[in-house]
């Protein structure tokens, strides 16, 4: 994992809006991106990783009151050689405990969350829960806490992101990187995690790249009408490399205020709402007056008479 790239998205990470400022451009950063990095679904039951009910089979494995991942290593090892049994329903929730400790969910401490063993004992029902949503908001969390501790002590040697980094150094490489290298060329697959594990990512020149806001396109999508309205020229085969990216931010500027418009007039349009229903309230009022009350006028008339 690139520590200059964890770096360089802390600087750039804004809390607020859930993304990160690219040069002039706000890229989001979403629980959607899990699903197409990962493969995760981001809907199902809440997952509670702070559950310490410890009345669960695959706790008992273990003798100790916090279980580290080298705890699941060691039992792993010792099922693997024969040297202690178990049934292949055990190793394998083992082995989804480890994937889910070292990979998805590591911290610092490398401590088991207590409330996966539950989870973890029925490995059938695995599906039910909402895996992408835990490993976004425990990701995004650490995320929130390193950014803040760079700006504030201003130190962006001695930093700490817990959680699935690999995740963030994917989306760097589909969003923002060029991810061509040599004799390598760009493919579609799901979850993208199958292609971005191959691809070495080199340390060097990263704060410069996305600082040059450069967007990486295939010549599939180089075709496509939307990535061609976005650009200066109508892209070709041969021309598509020097093609300058029209500036984004101008665009983003433009629906900024678009949108500012649009809720301008709906607060207006509500405003009108409000003043037209009052005054046919009033119009109503006025007029069952007039229907319940005499003529004061012709009644003085016929007085005089």
């Amino acid at each position: 994992m690139s520590k200059t790239l964890l770096r360089e998205l802390c600087f750039r990470w804004v809390e607020r809006r859930g993304g990160f400022w690219i040069r002039s451009i706000f890229v989001p950063f979403t629980r959607l991106d899990v699903y197409v990095s990962l493969g995760f679904r981001v809907a199902g039951e809440n997952i509670d990783l702070g559950n310490n009910n410890i009345d669960c089979q695959t706790r008992t494995i273990f003798h100790s009151t916090n279980v580290s991942v080298d705890m699941i290593y060691d039992e792993l090892i010792k099922r693997a050689n024969g040297s202690k049994q178990c049934s292949i329903d055990e190793f394998c929730r083992l082995y989804i405990l480890l994937g889910l400790s070292e990979f998805l969910l590591p911290n610092r401490s490398g401590r088991v969350f207590l409330g996966l063993f539950k989870i973890i004992d029925n490995i059938q029902c695995l599906h039910r829960y909402d895996w992408g949503g835990v490993v976004y908001d425990y990701l995004v969390g650490s995320l929130c806490c390193a950014s803040m501790s760079i700006t504030n002590k201003g130190n962006s040697n001695y930093f700490c992101i817990v959680g699935c980094v690999y995740l963030l150094q994917m989306w760097a490489l589909e969003h923002v990187l060029f991810a061509k290298t040599k004799g390598q060329s760009r493919c579609a697959k799901f979850p993208q995690i199958l292609f971005w594990k191959d691809v070495k990512f080199p340390d060097s020149g990263v704060a410069s790249t996305l600082q040059k806001n450069l967007v990486p396109l295939t010549k599939e999508e180089l075709h496509q009408e939307v990535v061609k309205e976005a650009l200066k020229e109508p892209c070709s085969g041969k021309k598509g490399k020097t093609k300058k990216i029209r500036e984004l931010a101008e665009i983003v500027k433009e629906n900024e205020a678009l949108s500012r418009a649009l809720d301008h007039q709906a607060a207006v349009i509500g405003t009108l709402e409000k003043v037209v229903s009052r005054l046919e309230e009033v119009l109503a009022e006025k007029e069952n007056q007039e229907k319940g009350e005499p003529n004061l006028s012709n009644e003085n008339h016929v007085h005089k008479d």
